[in-house]
């Protein structure tokens, strides 16, 4: 492989990266962290502008990681296309700046650069500061900030657990 094209591969997927972070309001200071992939083998195709890890895939950048069986990415002429995470389980962690953890779990994850969209697939969960949020797919619009989620049947169902929120303490009375 060029070594000059291994900086490119690289920077492509951190970006897919960093744009997984886009599900809240990222913590700022994971952008300016290193990438650092740990997997059983790594594959570099310079001519398609793919890349492939397998095997106890593990990403992590700051507070950000991803952990999965197989994570792919496409980037063509050094412009990220797709990010494909996915295996038993493919996860998704990372502490936001108020302090909020963000968890996202499914069979396969998927962020599409051009629509910036990540879609979730196969027993999808996600969940924020507490909220929860679980079906068969689930989609997050990163432009839009909205969520659709799907069930796979009329059998199964939509399931959304919000938090309520802490209210203010009272201030006492003279």
């Amino acid at each position: 492989m060029n070594p000059s094209r291994r900086p490119a591969l690289a920077g492509a997927l951190a970006l897919g990266l960093l744009l997984f972070a886009g599900m809240a309001q990222a913590r700022t200071d994971d952008t300016r962290q290193p990438v650092h992939i740990e997997a059983d083998r790594a594959e570099l195709d310079e001519r398609t502008g793919t890349s492939r890890y397998r095997g106890h895939v593990r990403i992590t950048q700051g507070t950000m990681r991803i952990t999965a069986d197989h994570v792919e990415v496409i980037a063509q002429d050094r412009s990220l296309q797709t990010v494909i995470a996915q295996g038993e389980r493919a996860t998704f962690d990372q502490t936001m700046d108020d302090g909020r953890d963000v968890h996202a779990e499914a069979l396969k994850m998927t962020y599409d650069a051009r629509s910036r969209t990540i879609l979730l697939e196969g027993d999808a969960y996600f969940m924020q500061g507490g909220n929860r949020l679980s079906g068969a797919r689930i989609e997050y619009d990163l432009n839009t900030e909205q969520i659709v989620a799907d069930s796979e049947s009329q059998k199964g169902r939509v399931e959304i657990i919000y938090q309520p929120e802490d209210e203010p303490a009272a201030e006492p009375e003279p």
